[in-house]
């Protein structure tokens, strides 16, 4: 077959049919298969923006976790400066006791008793005996309450001395408790695992 010997109708209908041929060919031998790889590409793009989001959402979780956990933390650095530990309850007694023969108390008795389990806390209730005068037995509370320790008094009992002088008119018994932080039960706590949410 001649194309110069065909009118150009002819040629005309033979370009356009090898076009056809042409473009039938490129339709369904690459485009179809490649639109079939579109389809798949397009579910695995939105998959990934759906993990991307989730992502965004965890990291902004795990910011917020750091941020809790760091402001935890130095709540429990300014407990501590409150709250002591075992190896300084020498010191709270010594404290004490020069507490009370600062304001002119005679300690007649001073009994530290168990400590008392309440959770992160021990309890440790010290019973007291003093002599002295009503006014200094106030001063020496108000002093215990300005102390960086926290310490509560209680089971108070004051007597009149029979014999009473210038310097010891009464005599009072209570119980003056501090709390003593427990590291342990930190430390157990941090070792649990904290609940997954959502």
């Amino acid at each position: 077959m001649n194309l110069k010997e065909m009118t150009w109708q002819g040629q005309l209908t033979f370009f356009i049919v090898i076009w056809l041929i042409i473009f039938a060919i490129f339709w369904f031998g690459w485009y179809s298969g490649k639109k079939g790889d579109i389809v798949v590409k397009r579910d695995q793009l939105e998959s990934l923006k759906k993990e991307v989001a989730l992502a965004k959402e965890k990291e902004k979780e795990l910011a917020l976790l750091k941020k809790e956990n760091a402001e935890l933390e130095a709540k429990l650095e300014n407990l501590k400066k409150v709250l002591p530990e075992k190896r300084e309850i020498s010191k709270i007694l010594k404290d004490v006791q020069k507490l009370a023969s600062d304001v002119h108390l005679n300690v007649v008795s001073f009994v530290p008793k168990a400590s008392i389990d309440r959770g992160l806390v021990a309890e440790w209730p010290i019973n007291i005996e003093v002599l002295g005068k009503y006014h200094d037995l106030g001063y020496f509370f108000d002093k215990l309450g300005k102390f960086t320790r926290i310490f509560n008094v209680g089971k108070i009992e004051i007597t009149a001395l029979d014999k009473q002088s210038a310097t010891t008119t009464i005599r009072a018994k209570f119980t003056a408790s501090t709390y003593i932080f427990q590291e342990k039960k930190i430390s157990k706590r941090k070792g649990r695992k904290r609940p997954r949410r959502g």
